[in-house]
């Protein structure tokens, strides 16, 4: 354990600036108007006495400020002078948190640490990190945060508004001792059998002692007067501060989980969340024995976040998917329902005189409840969300991404004004354009296919059935839209499904196999719309296998199968893309090794389907979501020169087209880099990711 003092290494940004409160209901359509929290840049030229050009400086912008023109196309000449021209959005909140004195909410993001000031919710201070902050909490005298990111802890003063220290600790959970000079940590990794409740002495973040647990443990809390320590996860156990195990309840014969605990302001009561159906209040003995309190019985099903206690005593408030729910703590009757449903409230925080709560979603961010009104008083209208899609519009610079909570963003570029933010309600996995830009097609994850205008009104809905992916793509003279649909009612086949888009009756119709021997996944038209290729996950063998199917859109037959080989086990496939001039065919896959996955490209070229290459790609550890068949990580210039990918360590690499050589790699996001698309003159390529946040990047 060392400690690593980075007073001065991360940027403070303060400044006064009021975000606009949000009263409309997030499943309209709405116009969104995006403060900016940067000042617009003025870059001057200075004539260069000798021939070396002299580039233009370049300040990022937030959204609502116009980014500065590119200098040109992005090509490989070029890429030396690939910047940053605008960052779109604060990052995905995880944590809100009030300061004991109540002035202030300080929030923790993927993007680093903000501080509003509770009365009028102005950003007063922005202290940016290299890496997201997950957990954050204040020391009960409020002079110290400490918030971890994936295996660090950072402690910053709350009063300078400034990061103090950053110490060596692994841990998914923080909680301080009463007196402040004590860390207690949580920390639970999968390839180890046991967890472990950590004490570090704050002043140096040196070791203390250890507590061990054969349970996981996601959450650790001390009670206020500092005699007990409970820990969540797959049970609920209490220790005293000295580390004797007093209590052990779980796990739950359903197998339940235990997401959050709660004490009560008088360290008397402890309260479970549970996803057992149910909230549970205990009684604590003297002897730190468990004694059921109150049970409060919980209606369909639903999915439990967070728990929290009012520091009057007085109420239990839960954030669930299904919102905010309010209970006396003493009866167990309800006693509010904030929010909306299909939300998932991933956290909640009392404010110190109880009037007020504070909770962030997924999609939506903060939002502040006034508790008597059961009024929302402020929800800044921010970009936010883990991002999976994106396309950018052909005819207009119009760029569109959805999230996997069902939100679809669309920004003018290079402004970053959002024109719309559509609710979808479901998750997508697929954008599409018309060339014209007058539509947007949407493939969800649940089998339903839709059509946008940009004025945000559905004009046409697909509901389908079966187990594949709706993976949608126009042809290039707008008239016509394929997509992997099954709308027939059997669940037993898959189908590649045409329509005329003049009257959206059924242009042609392929069947591409039985759902119980294949999962279709990935589709990509040609540019000539005469071939498509599909990527299938074979499931008629012993072993599963991925391949892609290239198949002829006249008659539906398959023209040649191409395997993936040069993995020693399992290759997923993420996902496949033809290059604009039609000549190459590209494949994302992640290839289980015995050490590990491997991230790689294949090769192939169109005109007799030969394998050219096949390259690794080198990245650090997945930041972020993991997983298999992203969309949208690869997206070709518009010239077929050369691809940029979207890397799982949240950087871009620039790869050219036929070898898959890399020509360029640059940090991007905080978080894994989703989906990545040019611009159609491929002067800007955008990028979004799990952090929350577009990117515009340019040539300067």
């Amino acid at each position: 354990m060392k400690k690593l003092s980075l007073v001065g290494t991360t940027t403070v940004f303060t400044g006064l600036f009021l975000l606009a409160s949000c009263s409309q209901s997030a499943s309209t359509p709405r116009d969104v108007d995006l403060t900016d929290t940067f000042s617009t840049p003025t870059p001057s030229t200075t004539p260069s006495p000798s021939l070396t050009p002299t580039y233009i400086p370049v300040t990022p912008v937030l959204a609502g400020t116009p980014a500065m023109n590119s200098a040109g196309a992005i090509t490989i000449d070029t890429l030396d002078r690939l910047t940053l021209f605008a960052r779109w959005g604060n990052g995905n909140i995880n944590k809100v948190i009030y300061t004991p004195d109540g002035d202030y909410l300080v929030a923790g993001s993927s993007l680093g640490l903000y501080f509003y000031n509770s009365q009028d919710y102005t950003i007063t201070n922005i202290i940016y990190t290299e890496t997201p902050l997950f957990n954050v909490i204040i020391s009960p005298d409020g002079k110290l945060i400490a918030a971890n990111t994936y295996d660090e802890v950072l402690l910053f003063d709350t009063e300078e508004k400034s990061h103090i220290a950053t110490y060596e600790i692994d841990a998914n959970s923080l909680s301080f001792s009463p007196d402040g000079e004590i860390l207690v940590t949580g920390r639970y990794h999968k390839n180890e059998r046991f967890s472990y409740i950590e004490f570090w002495n704050v002043t140096d973040g040196s070791f203390i002692r250890s507590i061990e647990s054969e349970h996981m443990v996601v959450g650790v809390t001390l009670s206020s007067d500092g005699k007990y320590i409970a820990a969540n996860g797959f049970s609920t156990k209490l220790w005293s501060i000295d580390g004797n195990l007093l209590s052990n309840n779980g796990p739950y014969t359903s197998g339940g989980y235990i997401p959050d605990v709660a004490f009560s302001p008088d360290g008397k009561l402890l309260v479970e969340a549970t996803d057992d159906n149910a909230i549970i209040i205990w009684q604590i003995t003297e002897t730190g024995g468990l004694i059921n309190y109150q049970t409060i019985y919980l209606s369909n099903y639903p999915i439990n976040y967070s728990v929290s206690l009012s520091p009057d005593g007085n109420l239990i408030a839960a954030g669930m998917r299904e919102g905010i729910h309010l209970w006396n703590l003493h009866s167990g009757k309800i006693m509010k329902k904030l929010g909306t449903e299909s939300s998932n409230y991933i956290n909640i925080s009392w404010s110190p005189d109880s009037k007020f709560l504070v909770s962030t979603t997924s999609e939506r961010g903060i939002e502040v409840w006034d508790i008597e009104k059961e009024k929302l008083l402020f929800a800044p209208r921010q970009i936010s969300g883990n991002f999976n899609s994106l396309a950018w519009s052909s005819s207009d610079n119009i760029i569109a991404s959805g999230t996997e909570g069902g939100y679809i963003y669309i920004l003018k570029a290079p402004s970053g004004n959002v024109m719309r933010i559509l609710d979808q309600n479901y998750g997508m996995n697929s954008l599409s354009f018309s060339p014209d830009g007058r539509l947007l097609a949407v493939g969800h994850d649940s089998h339903l296919l839709q059509i946008w205008n940009l004025n945000g009104k559905v004009l046409n809905s697909f509901e389908g059935s079966g187990y594949g992916s709706t993976s949608v793509s126009f042809s290039r003279d707008g008239s016509l839209l394929a997509a992997i649909f099954n709308d027939s009612g059997d669940y037993m086949f898959e189908y590649i499904q045409i329509w005329n888009v003049n009257d959206w009756s059924v242009n042609k119709l392929f069947t591409l196999g039985d759902s119980g021997d294949y999962l279709f996944h990935n589709f990509q038209l040609s540019p000539d719309n005469k071939i498509a290729a599909i990527g299938i996950t074979d499931m008629t063998g012993y072993y599963h296998k991925d391949v892609i199917r290239i198949i002829d859109m006249i008659d539906g037959t398959t023209l040649t199968t191409l395997e993936l080989t040069g993995a020693k086990y399992r290759i997923f496939l993420q996902d496949i893309y033809m290059s604009p001039d039609g000549r190459y065919l590209i494949a994302h896959s992640h290839d289980l090794e015995e050490n590990g996955s491997k991230e790689r490209i294949r090769v192939w070229r169109v005109s007799d389907w030969e394998q050219l290459n096949m390259v690794e790609v080198m990245a650090g550890e997945p930041k972020g979501r993991r997983g298999y068949h992203l969309n949208n990580v690869i997206t070709w210039s518009p010239d077929s020169a050369f691809f940029a990918l979207g890397v799982r360590d949240g950087s871009i690499h620039i790869r050219k087209g036929e070898t898959g050589e890399l020509l360029h790699s640059f940090p991007a996001h905080t978080l894994r880099t989703t989906a990545v698309a040019f611009s159609p003159d491929g002067h800007y390529l955008v990028s979004v990711s799990a952090d929350g946040t577009f990117r515009l990047w340019g040539v300067k």
